[in-house]
């Protein structure tokens, strides 16, 4: 016999109470693997606005960029300055290339000073 919504909902419910510590261990194994890493960051990359045609190209060439695009340090994947970082302009959402947090950084604080001075020359 199917089961209704209802039912469907409450026992989904349910087996995620009784199954929690499973199903967080199975979604760390895939975060982990590179099929979740892939998924995980093109999601970010949409979240954060960037827009593009072909997701897959672009985290291609960004897994296989290794230094910076503006001062050539050697990038890496974890924390700190030289953390690899997908530029993209803010009110477009397109790529500009892949920078180290510095720089990324630096980019837009840059960016921020151009359109204050803007602002000020133009009042």
């Amino acid at each position: 016999m199917p089961y209704t919504a209802e039912e469907r909902k409450a026992y989904d419910k349910e087996y995620k109470k009784k199954n929690q510590a499973y199903i967080k261990e199975q979604q760390k194994e895939w975060r982990e693997k590179d099929n979740g890493k892939k998924s995980k960051c093109i999601s970010d990359w949409k979240r954060r606005g960037i827009i593009n045609d072909d997701f897959d190209t672009v985290y291609d060439i960004y897994i296989n960029t290794h230094t910076c695009d503006y001062c050539d340090i050697q990038l890496n994947d974890g924390d700190g300055g030289n953390r690899k970082c997908l530029d993209h302009d803010h009110d477009t959402g397109e790529i500009r290339g892949i920078l180290c947090m510095r720089c990324n950084v630096k980019d837009v604080l840059n960016q921020e000073r151009l359109l204050n001075q803007k602002r000020l020359l133009n009042q």
